[in-house]
């Protein structure tokens, strides 16, 4: 189990695209525009999982990359729109993203969680996640957690920044 920034991007209106200026066109505009969005998430250290159409889905270990490349996508797609190189003309794109625990199902152990193990990722765990007798995992887990993660976005280190993990529980 690892945690994962999952970052997804759609070309707004593509329906419109295929319209207004036919298949052969409008598929190529797509094709160009998620060329684009491959080359952001490739320069920000992440992973294409999938491309279908208009849409393009990818992975990211490091969530404060996946947040960058998600702006990223949007000023790309502006400056090729800007460039001329979508025979369509300007396109714009709806990006969304999810960071959570995520089960790799290639683990030996087939990805199971065994009843003892602790769920997150340590440096951006609330103290009561990591020591129960601090306080209740509650809401207030999830605030923290969030304030880490802009912390990491605005700052691309950790607050709490240790070498190893028996450090991050100290």
């Amino acid at each position: 189990t690892r945690a994962l920034l999952v970052l997804y991007a759609d070309i707004s209106g593509s329906t419109r695209l295929f319209e207004e200026f036919g298949d052969t066109v409008a598929r190529d505009a797509c094709a160009a525009c998620i060329g684009v969005l491959e080359a952001v998430v490739a320069r920000h250290g992440g992973r294409v999982v999938k491309t279908i159409g208009d849409e393009i889905l990818s992975v990211f270990h490091d969530p404060a990359r996946g947040v960058m490349a998600g702006t990223d996508m949007q000023g790309a797609v502006k400056q090729a729109s800007e460039e001329g190189r979508f025979a369509t003309g300007e396109l714009r794109i709806k990006v969304g993203m999810h960071f959570g625990l995520a089960r790799d199902e290639q683990a030996s152990d087939g990805g199971l969680t065994r009843s003892t193990e602790q769920l997150g990722t340590p440096s951006f765990m609330a103290p009561e996640q990591i020591e129960p007798q601090l306080g209740v995992v509650d809401r207030r887990t999830d605030v923290y957690q969030l304030g880490v993660t802009a912390y990491r976005c605005l700052t691309l280190r950790l607050p709490f920044d240790v070498p190893t993990r028996e450090g991050m529980y100290r």
